[in-house]
């Protein structure tokens, strides 16, 4: 009997090498596919924003018939609104996202409501197909 015990059990260098390379290879298709999801998730936050100020507009306008005479849209930092135009039967919201997509609402009464984007870098501008959302 010998009065130690030797245990060989251990991973071999090819072994490890080949477990780097599968995890390598995962990760090459697993991170591409995850890292648009904060731009496409701004770009919804921005949009819902949009809508939500439309909203409100439209609710002042069925009160007092009126664009004009509502109060100052809420809902945006002031580095989100490029351009706000308010006339009285009319008006336009455009915001910025930080993809740089460009969106717009504009409504026009008796028209309705159109809703245009531009993409900075079309890849990135998911939201915006075609120039609408």
């Amino acid at each position: 009997m010998s009065a130690t015990s030797h245990d060989d059990r251990a991973y071999t260098l090819p072994e490890v090498l080949v477990t780097l390379l599968v995890l390598a290879g995962l990760a090459a298709i697993a991170v591409p596919a995850f890292a648009g999801q904060a731009r496409k998730a701004d770009d919804v936050a921005v949009r819902q924003r949009l809508r939500d100020a439309a909203t409100q507009l439209d609710l002042c306008f069925v009160e007092r018939a009126d664009y004009e005479t509502c109060e100052q849209v809420d809902g945006f930092t002031p580095a989100e609104v490029l351009r706000t135009t308010i006339l009285p039967q009319s008006y336009a919201l455009t915001a910025r996202s930080g993809a740089g997509t460009d969106y717009t609402i504009r409504r026009v009464v008796p028209a309705g409501e159109t809703r245009t984007c531009a993409a900075a870098d079309p890849p990135a501008g998911a939201g915006c197909r075609d120039g609408a959302w």
